[in-house]
């Protein structure tokens, strides 16, 4: 059988090279006979393909992108980097052809910015960086990642930008403990560790290690940590011009702290369980550059103690979001003013032309703006979330901040006339607001219901608020014939008094524009427009 079997493969042999075996050849011997022309055809091949290789190089040399200068090619390459995300398209070009190769290779500068998770090839573009200052981002879901961080805490010394991204069981304080020892060109450092189930903090998390302050990181200008402690303050006045903190936060000493090393702050952005122990400081920290303020905490005592501490620029813009607990309220967002007045909102002093208070089944929201019509961006935002939260307090009235020059007052409430909803606000509050709008000149009414419109107009004739009051807005309100007439009169007189101009009703119910339309004429007499629907009524 075997020499059957040595028959064929001996006449498929002799059959391929073109000449006869010899029959004597054991079947040792046709395995090297075999091996011998496959290892020279492999050579033949290697040979045509290295061939193959100089002409296209022959080919590519005369390619006009090939005859650029390697510099300008450099350039190139580096617009086609600014424009991607990640280190795919280097890679990419790094394999066209020789020329770009070597041209990609000999430039450091390309391999600066790392975005990768495998130790070999952060190690890879490390090495290719040379010396040069590097940008490194690592995210990875797996663990371990030792390898990787090892590397990365090794070469710390010429990273300007560094964002790290890991599972939560990872142990970072031997690269925290690194980046204290020393990190001077460090310019940007995000840590983040990542949590696949987020439990919302009720408590305060307990530090296990209290904030030290260390020297060693005199370029950093962004610090961003998500669910890692601040474990160390750089030692003011530090260099830093943005703060972002997310969760675990530190306590209200340390953090003020770090706020008052960095008189240089121009962003603020902080998330989390924050003062839960409702701890007390006189400090009161002066941020001249700060910008822009992010506050999403909970409880809301913690926001109360930031907005007693901070002093920031008059030009700031400050956005607040508080999730409020059953005890608590929308004026506990805000210091018990006198005795802590919201220092952080003194800035918004005669600055203010527009307020807009808005509020439905869960949230109440207050914004501020500095232009009478502007809408956009909002020199103050507070939100509040509750389950059923009524407007009171710091929300409709006695506010902690200047309203003296507010000229647009914006208020939508919950009222639908599919569900006939009317979350109903006592007069009191109206009168406390409208007396502190002394300069307004605008007042729209959204969404409001009956109860609620008829307190408004009460609150109004109480006491002659408002007396600059040009524009009335009614939009989608409900009201009854007792609310109309109220509404009627006090247009009427108004009008006759001779500053109120325009009154604008959308939606407001036949009952009110009836009453209205009925002395539409006497109104334009007396130098007042009134539309209707869009449709505007004039004589």
């Amino acid at each position: 059988m075997q020499d059957i079997d040595l028959s064929i493969a001996q006449g498929q042999f002799s059959h391929f090279m073109g000449t006869p075996v010899d029959e004597t050849m054991t079947t040792g011997d046709l395995m090297d006979a075999v091996q011998r022309q496959v290892v020279e055809r492999r050579t033949r091949v290697r040979d045509i393909m290295a061939d193959i290789a100089r002409l296209q190089s022959a080919h590519n040399s005369v390619v006009s992108i090939n005859r650029l200068p390697a510099d300008l090619l450099t350039t190139i390459f580096t617009f086609v980097l600014t424009a991607s995300e990640g280190n795919a398209s280097l890679i990419r070009i790094s394999h066209v052809c020789a020329h770009w190769r070597g041209v990609a290779l000999g430039a450091a500068s390309l391999w600066t910015r790392i975005a990768l998770n495998h130790p070999d090839g952060i190690e890879t573009f490390l090495l290719r960086s040379k010396t040069l200052p590097v940008h490194l981002s690592l995210t990875t879901f797996r663990t371990p990642v030792k390898t990787s961080l090892k590397l990365i805490t090794s070469h710390i010394d010429r990273i300007r930008c560094l964002n790290i991204r890991v599972p939560a069981p990872v142990d970072l304080e031997f690269v925290t403990h690194r980046l204290k020892l020393a990190a001077p060109n460090l310019v940007s450092l995000s840590i983040e560790k990542i949590q696949s189930h987020r439990r919302v903090e009720r408590t305060q998390p307990r530090e296990r290690t209290k904030p030290t302050v260390f020297e060693e990181m005199p370029a950093l200008r962004t610090l961003h940590l998500c669910n890692v402690p601040l474990l160390y303050i750089p030692k003011g006045p530090n260099a830093l011009r943005s703060i972002t903190l997310h969760h675990n936060l530190p306590r209200l000493h340390p953090f003020l702290t770090l706020l008052e090393s960095s008189p240089q702050l121009e962003m603020l952005c902080i998330h989390g369980t924050f003062n839960g122990d409702q701890e007390r400081s006189t400090r009161q920290v002066a941020l001249p550059r700060l910008k822009s303020v992010h506050m999403r905490l909970f409880p809301p005592q913690g926001i109360a103690a930031l907005l007693s501490a901070l002093s920031p620029s008059k030009g700031v813009s400050i956005t607040i979001a508080a999730h409020l607990d059953i005890v608590d309220d929308f004026e506990d967002v805000f210091p018990n003013v006198p005795h802590e007045p919201a220092r952080a909102l003194d800035v918004f002093a005669g600055s203010l032309r527009r307020l807009e208070l808005i509020w439905d089944d869960l949230e109440l929201t207050l914004r501020a703006f500095r232009g009478a019509d502007e809408f956009c961006v909002p020199a103050l935002q507070v939100g509040a979330v509750h389950w059923g939260p009524r407007p009171g307090r710091r929300f409709l009235g006695q506010w902690a901040f200047d309203t003296a020059r507010v000229e647009t007052l914006v208020v939508c409430g919950n009222y639908s006339r599919l569900y006939g909803r009317d979350t109903a606000v006592a007069w009191e509050h109206w009168f406390e607001a409208f007396a502190a709008l002394p300069a307004l000149r605008t007042l729209r009414l959204m969404s409001l219901g009956d109860k609620t419109l008829q307190q408004v107009f009460v609150a109004l004739e109480e006491e002659p608020f408002c007396a600059r009051l040009e524009t009335l807005e009614l939009l989608d309100v409900a009201a009854s014939e007792r609310v109309a007439e109220l509404v009627r009169y006090f247009v009427t007189r108004r009008v006759q008094s001779g500053a109120l101009r325009h009154v604008d009703l959308f939606s407001a119910g036949e009952r009110l524009a009836g009453l209205l339309r009925a002395n539409a004429l006497i109104y334009h007499q007396l130098g007042m427009d009134l539309t209707i629907d869009d449709d505007e009524v004039k004589a």
